[in-house]
């Protein structure tokens, strides 16, 4: 299908932004999406990013879909929920990064009630969330992680406290 004939009726958030990328090789394959797929991305707009943005703000999505060519040159896994239009990278506009970035993060974790599957804060530059049940089995949702780099550059993830 083409991008021009999916259906999209989401307030304050568009199918191009969330099917955007910098990287110039990939951005017709990444707008090479279905119904289907434009259905699941509706879906994190909805439930996840429009409650954010009705407390902090405008968002703005860095990366929401992603081709699987598009995934592996970031360096992510062909198991990424990006790939399947399930997970979204945001900061939001006028929130420093860091510590400001991190109330927002905070107040997803602990106090929205949001369903998410995962919820990375990753490098103090932006948050990660992605859908839960019924797209990720209920074991594996409400993971909440921070992703990080030792001193040798090396990144990892571990558990938020």
């Amino acid at each position: 299908m083409s991008f021009e004939g999916i259906i999209w009726d989401v307030p304050h958030f568009t199918l191009n932004e969330m099917t955007k990328t910098e990287n110039r090789n990939f951005i017709e394959s990444n707008r090479n999406i279905t119904q289907e797929q434009a259905d699941k991305l509706s879906v994190i707009c909805t439930s996840l990013l429009l409650p954010i943005r009705d407390r902090w703000g405008l968002v703005s999505v860095l990366s929401a879909y992603r081709c699987p060519e598009l995934n592996l040159s970031v360096g992510s896994t062909g198991k990424s929920q990006h790939v399947l239009c399930e997970a979204v990278d945001f900061e939001i506009v006028g929130r420093p990064r860091g510590a400001p970035l991190y109330e927002v993060f905070k107040w997803i974790w602990k106090e929205s009630g949001l369903h998410y599957g995962q919820l990375i804060f990753e490098l103090y530059e932006w948050v990660h969330v992605s859908l839960g049940e019924p797209y990720r089995p209920k074991s594996k949702c409400l993971q909440v992680l921070e992703y990080k780099k030792d001193e040798k550059g090396k990144g990892y993830y571990e558990m938020a406290k």
